[in-house]
Formats: structure tokens, C-alpha cells, sequence
């Protein structure tokens, strides 16, 4: 007998295998094509094609899930040069194997069902029934630069995470370091994913689409890394959190700074599951501030499912129900989950968070 999920699993790492090849693709035409949302983030044809394709592959499947996606098609339906480019790029993503021929990831039939496909996932629910949470490109600053990025899917019932795929396009499978700057050359890339209960894996990614072996991600090793001897990850790009009162937070622990540099979000989560990383904090500038659920719905499970701790920086479990935001938390307090407890001290001990 299947183990539960396994269907949906599959299809998530097929559907993010074929969306990170898409983002390939426009890195490799150096136009990203970018715009600029109201939120002065950057949006490029990757973003577009990405969700169109995460979004189709899903609801084939499962056409009676919702979904809560970055990106609508207002932009594109409103402009037939930038609608025809996404077209293109959608239609020249094709998976080798069976995966196509089974119809397990059918191609869109038109431009129409493209922009239909985007604009599943606006959803404002994620508490009740079955939610796919996905962030097409996560990092897309660095994305537009050459950097790391992310393309990630998750699979939420009545709130609580199930599956989690995570892309890292640009992460070498075989160079040690391979999370530090931007890529040099080519990249197979990697797809990490979890089942929750089921633990992690990672397995490498291919040109044509075929999936490779997977590898199982051994859990955290104990005892824990002692406070000072931890290993952050941060954005030093990030402009809504405080990187002194960062700083502030690790030099309490007496761990070092500065510590290593991940713009995107699941990719930090990534990092913390591979053990490249041991811990991470985010306190942001105002006590108002609210993240989005796609910066971390799947990330965070496949971390989990090898031994890494995640609350808000008040120490509360992190709510993915409250939809497209995570309304119930404030922050970030992640770690090894035996050193978890003495982060959260210190940050809870610094006044002003």
C-alpha cells in the first residue's frame, strides 16, 4: 500500500522540477523581462510562467484543492506582448519519461488556460480543507542577478503542513559550500521534499526533467551545537528586519558573525535541513509586520522532518491557517532542536522584541 501522500508527493516534485526548468530557461536568455509590483518587488516572466505551471500540474490532479500563490495574471491580461512571452516560455518546458505521456503534468492548451491557472491561487483560506501554498520564484532579486533561488510547493490540510518541495535551481548537488554567492556557471540543481511523519530528501536535478534517486537527509546529529558554536544564516539584504539587532542577538550567544547570506527565505530553510546552517532569527522593524505563507509553507517541514525547531520570536508554534499571512506570529526563532531553547532565551531577553 501507498504511504499516505505519495501520490501527491510525486507530482509535487515532478511539477517543481519542470517550473525550476523554466526558470533555467529565462536565466539562460539573460531578459528576465522584469517589472515591478506595488510592493517595488521584483517580478519577472519566470515568476508568470512558474505559477501557471505549479498551479496546472496540481489542479489536474486534484481539481478540487485551492490555492495561495504569489502572483495573479492582471498584469498579463492587461498586456499581450508580456502575456505572448510567458506563453512562449510556458510552452517550451517539457519533462522527459513518462510523466508527460501518463498525463500526470499535461500541457496547457492556450493562453486562457494559462491566465486561469495563475489566478487559482488567490485564495485567502488556508485552514479549512486541502491548500497548495506556492511561491514560484522565492529570492527573486538574486534570481535576477544569477543568484540562489527557490521554486516551492506545499500541501496544507486544514492548516497543518503535509508535503513540502522545495527547487534550489542554482545549488550544486556536488561542490561543498555551494550556498555561497552566485552561481559561476551551470548548476544540475537539487529538488529537497519531505512528507511529514515520512522525513527528507534531497535528489539532483536534470536538463532533460527525468528524476533522479533520491538521497534520504540524515536527522540532526546530538547532542546540539553549543550556543556558541552556531551557525547562522541571514539577508543582508532583508530591508524589514534589523541586522544589529541581529548581530545583538548572536554575539549574546557568543556564536559568530556575520553569518552566511541566503536571500531567499525557503532556501534558508533548505540550508538548515541540509546542516549547512544551525539557526536563524528574524525580529522585524515593526511589531505590525506580518510574513507571507509561501516564504515558508514547505521549507519549514522539510526542515522539521530532520530535527529543526521553528516559533515565532514570542516562542509560539507557527500557524499556517491564518491565510495568505502568517497573522499569528510575529518573527522567527529557528535552531537545532535541542539548542532552539537557548536562542529563544536570549531573544526574548533583549529588549524591544
Amino acid at each position: 500500500m501507498d504511504r499516505p501522500y505519495a501520490t501527491e508527493h510525486q507530482i509535487a516534485i515532478l511539477a517543481v522540477h519542470r517550473a525550476s526548468l523554466l526558470t533555467q530557461i529565462v536565466l539562460k536568455t539573460l531578459d528576465q523581462g522584469h517589472l515591478s509590483k506595488p510592493d517595488k518587488s521584483p517580478v519577472t516572466i519566470a515568476d508568470f510562467g512558474s505559477q501557471a505551471l505549479l498551479i496546472s500540474a496540481i489542479h489536474h490532479s486534484f481539481p478540487d484543492d485551492t490555492f495561495v500563490g504569489e502572483e495573479n495574471a492582471s498584469v498579463l491580461r492587461g498586456d499581450a506582448r508580456l502575456r505572448e512571452r510567458v506563453w512562449e516560455l510556458v510552452c517550451s518546458v517539457h519533462l522527459d519519461g513518462d510523466a508527460e505521456s501518463a498525463g500526470l503534468l499535461p500541457a496547457l492548451e492556450s493562453q486562457d488556460e494559462m491566465l486561469d491557472a495563475i489566478d487559482l491561487g488567490v485564495s485567502t483560506r488556508s485552514r479549512e480543507g486541502r491548500v497548495w501554498v506556492l511561491d514560484p520564484v522565492d529570492g527573486t532579486a538574486d534570481f535576477m542577478r544569477g543568484g540562489q533561488y527557490a521554486v516551492s510547493l506545499a500541501l496544507l490540510e486544514d492548516g497543518v503542513q503535509r508535503v513540502g518541495v522545495v527547487g534550489c535551481p542554482n545549488l550544486d548537488a556536488e561542490a561543498a559550500g555551494f550556498f555561497d554567492g552566485p552561481c559561476g556557471g551551470p548548476r544540475p540543481g537539487v529538488v529537497v521534499s519531505a512528507v511529514a511523519g515520512q522525513g527528507a530528501a534531497v535528489r539532483p536535478m536534470s536538463p532533460s526533467g527525468a528524476l533522479l534517486p533520491p538521497r534520504r537527509l540524515p536527522s540532526l546529529p546530538d547532542p546540539p551545537p553549543l550556543p556558541a558554536s552556531l551557525r547562522f544564516v541571514d539577508s543582508f539584504s532583508s530591508p524589514t528586519t534589523s541586522l544589529s539587532l541581529h548581530a545583538a542577538i548572536v554575539q549574546a550567544l557568543g556564536a559568530p558573525w556575520p553569518p552566511r547570506d541566503l536571500d531567499s527565505l525557503q532556501l534558508r530553510c533548505v540550508a538548515l535541513a541540509l546542516g549547512r546552517c544551525d539557526a536563524m532569527i528574524r525580529i522585524p522593524h515593526s511589531r505590525e509586520r506580518r510574513d507571507w505563507i509561501w516564504d515558508y509553507a514547505g521549507g519549514v517541514l522539510i526542515a522539521e522532518e530532520v530535527g529543526v525547531k521553528f516559533t515565532d520570536a514570542w516562542g509560539k508554534r507557527i500557524d499556517f491557517g491564518t491565510g495568505r499571512k502568517l497573522e499569528e506570529n510575529f518573527g522567527w526563532v529557528v535552531a537545532h532542536e535541542g539548542a532552539h531553547g537557548a536562542v529563544l532565551e536570549v531573544v526574548l531577553g533583549l529588549k524591544g522584541t
